[in-house]
């Protein structure tokens, strides 16, 4: 996948748009627990994760 490599251990998407992307892709084929929103990072890449609110919001 484009714009796909890693940043603190965890997989990081160059654009939200590219981590959306693979957010859907997974939500359509994954069984069982599996990411459920994208976040950007202090550092400034995007991520994927299974924790569906941030700071006790939904984001």
């Amino acid at each position: 996948m484009t714009g796909l490599s890693f940043c603190c251990g965890k997989k990081r998407y160059a654009t939200e748009r590219t981590a959306r992307r693979a957010l859907r892709f997974i939500d359509s084929v994954a069984v069982g627990r599996h990411p459920v929103r994208v976040y950007q990072c202090p550092r400034g890449w995007w991520h994927l994760t299974s924790q569906p609110t941030y700071g006790g919001t939904p984001r």
